[in-house]
């Protein structure tokens, strides 16, 4: 009797179980860095988006005479008045807004203002106030709001011209004396590189008024110089920065 037997081609249970707890390991390895390169993804397409949507502005103000935004009226918002200058709905959502992303399926023929939106824009009222006085400024909600020329801006890289909304939120501008600090909760500040969804963490996209695209922490767009603020008394002003 031959005293050495040959042994079958099959893994022995040792060794599938070895081989299954090498492919476990590994996946809890690369799953982490998988998840992390997608939200990175998300994160530059939102940006993308911005970029073209920032370019619109400025083929609006190239077309109006330096008229850096769309007047605001309470039909034919913003949206709607740069449709003809980034053409594709889609542009409006960010892929990381799950919620607006995922409502978004409008078609050519429906108006700008009435889809699902991740995006708003500075409605800079420290500028109306300033200028046009207590009085004028409370009557903005009821009139058509004219647009604001491009020389008013006097920090361009520092100023904020479009900002990721949060998801409840139904503004269109952002509005920084908004019930005193409650402007900030129209504000996604902590829609990216945020895998807990941690309240204060995270960081958002911004367009800026020179036509770069910043992406800054959570609440540094408030604090300790607000970049959606024009004038300096009102950029570092007590008042409008997020409570911490």
């Amino acid at each position: 009797m031959d005293k050495h037997i040959k042994r079958s081609g099959g893994f022995t249970l040792v060794e599938l179980l070895v081989v299954l707890a090498v492919i476990a390991l590994l996946a809890a390895l690369l799953l982490p860095a998988l998840a992390r390169s997608k939200q990175a993804g998300r994160r530059v397409a939102c940006a993308s988006n911005l970029r073209q949507l920032n370019l619109a502005l400025a083929l609006y103000t190239s077309d109006n005479n330096g008229q850096f935004l769309p007047p605001r009226q309470s039909s034919g918002r913003w949206p709607q008045q740069l449709r003809s200058r980034y053409g594709d709905l889609r542009l409006l959502t960010c892929p990381s807004d799950r919620l607006s992303a995922g409502e978004n399926s409008a078609t050519n023929w429906v108006t700008a203002d009435i889809v699902a939106r991740s995006y708003l824009i500075n409605g800079f009222a420290d500028y109306y106030l300033t200028y046009w006085g207590a009085d004028q400024y409370k009557t903005l909600a009821k009139v058509p709001v004219p647009s604001l020329k491009e020389s008013v801006i006097e920090h361009p890289s520092e100023t904020v011209l479009l900002g990721e909304k949060s998801t409840l939120s139904w503004e269109f501008e952002l509005n920084v004396f908004k019930t005193p600090g409650s402007y900030v909760d129209d504000l996604a500040e902590n829609r990216h590189n945020n895998p807990s969804q941690s309240p204060r963490g995270g960081g958002a996209n911004y367009a800026n008024a020179d036509g770069s695209i910043s992406y800054l922490a959570w609440g540094t767009s408030t604090c300790p110089v607000n970049l959606w603020a024009v004038l300096d008394e009102w950029r570092t002003h007590s008042a409008l920065c997020r409570p911490r």
